[in-house]
């Protein structure tokens, strides 16, 4: 299960994995959440 703040993930469309980070395409808001694969916390948020 990923949990990161309630307002960095909008409307996830697509997900990209590596040993180390978890990308969130966002829906509709030209963003990329990155989170922290080891721990589930926020990294960024590329707009």
């Amino acid at each position: 299960m990923i949990s990161a703040k309630a307002d960095a993930i909008k409307g996830p469309e697509d997900i990209a994995v590596n040993r180390s980070h978890v990308w969130v395409q966002n829906y509709g808001v030209n963003s990329v959440t990155e989170l922290n694969a080891g721990d589930r916390s926020l990294v960024r948020v590329i707009e």
